[in-house]
């Protein structure tokens, strides 16, 4: 019995970290806030080499252009990754009580809604920059 709970919780918390993992990523990637920091590390670079300013213009439109390709990746990656996610609470479902099913529901419930307006929040902020 003690195996199973534990299995059970094992898998529990992995559906969970692989959800905050996952919304974490496409947030950090999607937001504008993304660019504070990016910017903060070029000007490290950039002091520590010396680039002119023509340089620094084609590093940020280097940096950009690779962030909207992360972000496009991450996009195409989504319904995979969501398919993941469904197949995997499935599993976990079939090993539960009825019981704990319910519990179950009840969290990935919260962390849906939790991660979908995280989501709704970073779309909404990287159309807006475009």
């Amino acid at each position: 019995m003690f195996i199973k709970r534990l299995y059970f919780f094992s898998l529990l918390m992995l559906c969970f970290l692989f959800g905050a993992v996952s919304a974490t990523v496409y947030e950090t990637m999607a937001s504008k806030e993304t660019q504070r920091p990016r910017r903060v590390r070029t000007s490290d670079v950039v002091k520590q080499i010396d680039m002119t300013e023509g340089q620094r213009e084609a590093l940020d439109h280097v940096l950009e252009e690779a962030r909207q390709r992360m972000i496009a990746l991450n996009r195409s990656m989504r319904p995979e990754i969501s398919k993941i996610r469904k197949e995997m609470r499935e599993d976990i479902r079939e090993i539960l009580t009825t019981e704990q099913r319910l519990q179950f529901d009840l969290l990935i419930t919260k962390q849906d809604s939790s991660r979908s307006a995280r989501t709704d929040s970073g779309q909404a902020q990287s159309k807006t920059k475009k």
